[in-house]
């Protein structure tokens, strides 16, 4: 659960529904996503500033920050790949997506997809990643390597959420001006 105001984020047992302790979050922690493998949280650090803002790595086991990464500026949403070794996370007011490297914990590429980088998600069907432009009105497809654009969608300004369907073969989006 984060708390931005603390700089935390608190490890809840699922099972018990207990509190097992507060972890260092980073600078205004918001969103959390779990690694497929569980070895990794990743947490968006949505700090108005460059210096503090992309994402905290915590260890899912030892619940300890593992490594901050700066990405860019704004809020953060983040996918990874189905074998973990590939994170993405957008920077909303950069109009970046930062492509990770998890083994190596190191920033490969920002990738220049423009506009309003809204959301973001990974189909291992597909083996592509895909983001919404809110202000563009795109959706930028990511190539098998995690790091080339390779096709963009256009579709119409205030695109928002985007998510995949259970079997990965469709992908949807919200458009909030629509």
């Amino acid at each position: 659960v984060s708390m931005p105001q603390a700089g935390q984020v608190g490890g809840i047992d699922t099972d018990t529904v207990k509190l097992l302790g507060n972890i260092e979050g980073g600078r205004n922690p918001t969103r959390g996503v779990g690694q497929p493998d569980g070895q990794y949280l990743w947490v968006g650090n949505d700090a108005r500033v460059a210096e503090g803002s992309g994402v905290t790595v915590i260890d899912s086991e030892t619940m300890k920050p593992v490594k901050s990464l700066a990405t860019g500026i704004g809020h953060h949403e983040i996918a990874l790949s189905e074998d973990s070794r590939i994170a993405w996370v957008t920077n909303r007011d950069s109009g970046t997506v930062s492509v990770i490297d998890v083994r190596k914990l190191e920033l490969l590429k920002n990738v220049e997809v423009g506009g309003q980088p809204l959301s973001v998600a990974y189909s291992a069907l597909a083996k592509l990643a895909y983001v919404s432009d809110g202000k563009g009105g795109v959706v930028t497809v990511l190539g098998p390597t995690g790091v080339e654009p390779v096709r963009a969608i256009a579709l119409k300004p205030g695109l928002g959420p985007l998510r995949l369907t259970p079997d990965e073969r469709y992908a949807m989006v919200v458009n909030t001006h629509e």
